[in-house]
């Protein structure tokens, strides 16, 4: 239902690649937009990023973060470290969506 205009940038994270769920499904609706999908791909401690989700990490994924409406679905640890990026690199708190339960 997004308008026509809106480009969509999708951050998949998983801990392995069989988590990617739907990935096929997602990549097309997301081409369709003329959005991208990024995915990070591994255990916590295994990454060579130690926050993935942190300020400075949300704003080279996206520059233009702070200006999007984002929508955040998966566990609850996840859900509580994108918040705090999130809201760390400028993004009110009105643009920033829950999607629960999120399984």
């Amino acid at each position: 239902t997004m308008p026509p205009a809106n480009q969509p940038i999708m951050l998949f994270r998983a801990s392995n690649e069989e988590d990617l769920i739907h990935l096929d499904e997602v990549r097309s609706l997301i081409s369709m937009r003329g959005g991208q999908l990024r995915t990070l791909v591994g255990s916590s401690a295994s990454l060579a990023v130690k926050d993935p989700f942190s300020a400075r990490r949300l704003r080279a994924a996206v520059p233009d973060l702070y200006e999007r409406t984002v929508i955040v679905c998966g566990p609850e640890r996840l859900v509580w470290a994108a918040r705090a990026g999130l809201r760390a690199a400028g993004v009110p708190s009105s643009e920033i969506h829950f999607e629960r339960p999120w399984w």
